[in-house]
């Protein structure tokens, strides 16, 4: 679209948010030149669209000001979840080479929304993903069930009071032992299990929140047992003024490459 000036003032203003967002930063003469006004009337509405932060005035010229910004911002289109999670998923795959899955929450559940894996893990006898992966004594052993639960004390009360039975012999083996992984959780957003739930497997998980702090979604790497150090998988940092529960899956995706581990 081409830049002209119209005669009026919105027009005008218009212009030269334009022709300063275009370029970056612009010095008054430049913007003159670029936009066919006056310089009396360029300075005196650059210096209106400053006062009232459309607009930031630097050393080089006048540059887009920070409202300007944030109102650009709040005019995008919401991203879904699913497309926040795609770049965790590829990130996750590209790192470990193993089965990378995400889980939405929805009505006390967590819902399989997309798994990626490579052609050998895809052949591999492994883990079945459930497509929704309900609150109850299995979820506890599960790494994605313990972000969900970790988030929910009323679904942990509810799970750990039904006494989960192990599923296999590496199982946490008590309802103290359960309480503590759950923990864990909510103490460091990563949850890990190793051959509790399926034997030969494990898994790590993080939680994903949206703009709220309110979870979204997990988003997890399973794979055989001996390929994950777990134990050197780092802890999310913590942003200042907030918990690790704010965290996102930004713990899983510090994982290292696969090694040995020895049980």
């Amino acid at each position: 679209m081409e830049l002209r000036d119209d005669g009026t003032v919105v027009g005008r203003t218009v212009l030269i948010l334009e022709t300063v967002g275009a370029a970056g930063c612009v010095s008054l003469a430049h913007l003159t030149a670029r936009t066919g006004l006056a310089k009396a009337t360029a300075r005196r509405i650059s210096e209106r669209l400053v006062e009232r932060g459309l607009l930031c005035r630097r050393d080089d010229g006048y540059a887009l000001g920070a409202r300007l910004t944030r109102l650009a911002t709040a005019a995008r289109p919401p991203v879904s979840a699913e497309m926040a999670a795609a770049p965790y998923l590829q990130e996750l795959f590209a790192r470990s080479g193993e089965v990378v899955f995400w889980l939405a929450e929805c009505d006390d559940a967590l819902v399989l929304q997309a798994v990626v894996c490579g052609r050998r893990r895809a052949l591999d006898a492994g883990p079945g993903l459930p497509p929704v992966l309900t609150v109850d004594r299995v979820a506890a052993f599960t790494a994605a069930g313990r972000v969900l639960l970790a988030d929910r004390a009323d679904l942990t009360e509810r799970v750990l009071a039904s006494d989960p039975r192990r599923l296999t012999p590496y199982s946490t083996p008590s309802r103290s032992g359960l309480t503590r992984a759950i923990d864990r959780v909510r103490d460091t957003g990563v949850a890990v299990e190793v051959e509790e739930h399926t034997q030969g497997w494990a898994c790590v998980a993080a939680g994903i929140r949206d703009r709220d702090g309110d979870l979204s979604g997990v988003l997890g790497v399973c794979g055989r047992a001996g390929a994950f150090r777990h134990d050197l998988l780092a802890p999310p940092r913590r942003r200042h003024g907030t918990s690790a529960r704010g965290s996102t899956a930004h713990a899983v995706v510090t994982m290292s490459r696969p090694r040995p581990v020895d049980r």
